[in-house]
């Protein structure tokens, strides 16, 4: 398994997670469930756009935004796009 960002190699494995299929299905439902917290106003809450396009094959999210409302947030955008994606299973589905 080998996992980059902006080409290089992530250094700590621990973070490798976050990006298999699972890990962003995972980080989905985490902003998903805080974008369900915003709109019934939950102290807390940050307002958060999320746009997705999924895999029309294998159904993993392919392409992803994530934006805060608010720009002093932590992470006021995030993007993904997977340029390669490989079965390690060996199916073929």
């Amino acid at each position: 398994m080998r996992a980059t960002r902006n080409g290089q190699p992530l250094p700590q494995r621990r973070v490798w997670h976050t990006w298999t299929v699972p890990g962003m299905f995972e980080t989905l439902e985490r902003d998903l469930e805080q974008m369900e917290r915003s709109r019934r106003n939950e102290p807390g809450s940050i307002s958060l756009v999320v746009y997705v396009a999924f895999d029309p094959t294998y159904g993993y999210p392919a392409r992803y935004l994530r934006s805060e409302a608010s720009a002093a947030g932590a992470n006021p955008d995030v993007t993904w796009e997977v340029i390669e994606f490989e079965l390690l299973d060996g199916s073929t589905r």
